[in-house]
């Protein structure tokens, strides 16, 4: 196993309040799996992602555990931090160009971030690796663009740069936190491809973060649907979105526009409400005040996990089919 969660809490405490972002979510990964991460912002997503590289900040209270390789993340120290989030795990992020320097070109970006992990070689070795990377993710005449600054990149081809950069120490997990979301359809596709190309090529496995249930069963093995930091529904990536069985994953699915869609004569349908409060989240389903099949217990307490065939649903109704409940 590369990666388990087990019952990860991380809280804010801020002055109204603790802000309860991730609440009790746990799941595993093989190497080599891709794992999709589904639901709307503020469901707790890139939490639980920047949690896994102890990104937040100091004050995040983070309880549960993490295990990768089969070292507990919450006792690595600071010192091997930078280390651990380079050659271990490495993030892109959904806006490229807030990530990268707009006064460094190219050449001087990924000379800074090589250095940390190769300190001994010249600066014709980091350079030969910087071009090298740059053609594994497709850039055209690398030698042309070593000196051009970020913006004089397309949408596109700056995602490219941003994945070369996380490859850069070669990482055994990946976690992409909607890196197509401000890109168009064609080239989405494309950062997609490439994506899965490298999963093949390297090995490594991917935590792909995203709203796009019909895009993330093209890409993951299994996904998690989360809502008011709950994991609602977990399973076959391509099971969750042919046949959802959480009301709050149907819900999504039927949100999204089809093809060929045109406001004239076709209604887009909405998921009434809006997401919870994460500093007084709801004493029941965190989704009961939205969901079309609620009942009087939903308001009550956190309805259990219940499994069936390797798919979990967080849901009364879900007992109903059959389904046993986790322990």
């Amino acid at each position: 196993m590369m990666l388990k969660v087990s019952n990860l809490n991380v809280t804010f405490p801020l002055r109204r309040g603790e802000l309860q972002a991730v609440r009790g979510i746990s799941f595993s990964m093989k190497r080599g799996d891709i794992l999709g991460i589904v639901g709307e912002s503020g469901s707790g997503k890139s939490v639980t992602a920047q949690a896994l590289m102890r990104l937040l900040p100091s004050y995040t209270l983070i309880e549960g555990e993490i295990i990768f390789e089969g070292v507990n993340v919450g006792q690595i120290s600071r010192k091997k931090l930078p280390a651990f989030r380079g050659k271990q795990i490495a993030m892109i992020f959904q806006e490229p160009g807030r990530s990268f320097d707009p006064l460094y070109n190219m050449e001087k970006t990924f000379k800074e971030t090589l250095r940390l992990h190769f300190p001994g070689e010249k600066d014709e070795q980091l350079r030969t690796r910087t071009l090298d990377l740059m053609r594994e993710v497709q850039i055209p005449q690398p030698e042309d663009r070593l000196g051009n600054y970020p913006h004089q990149f397309s949408g596109g081809q700056l995602q490219r740069m941003m994945i070369a950069l996380a490859l850069a120490s070669n990482p055994r997990l990946l976690i992409a936190d909607e890196p197509s979301t401000a890109l168009d359809v064609t080239i989405q596709a494309q950062i997609i491809e490439l994506l899965l190309t490298l999963r093949g090529k390297r090995g490594m496995g991917i935590i792909f973060i995203s709203h796009d249930l019909d895009l993330v069963s093209r890409v993951a093995d299994r996904s998690l649907v989360m809502y008011g930091g709950l994991v609602m529904e977990e399973g076959e990536a391509r099971r969750i979105y042919e046949n959802p069985v959480h009301p709050y994953s149907r819900g999504l699915l039927k949100a999204m526009p089809a093809f060929g869609t045109h406001y004239t004569r076709d209604k887009l349908v909405t998921i009434p409400g809006t997401v919870p409060n994460p500093i007084h989240p709801e004493p029941g389903c965190p989704f009961a005040p939205r969901c079309p099949k609620a009942q009087p217990l939903c308001s009550r307490e956190i309805p259990a996990v219940y499994s069936r065939d390797g798919h979990s649903s967080r849901c009364i109704l879900t007992e109903t089919k059959g389904a046993h409940k986790d322990e």
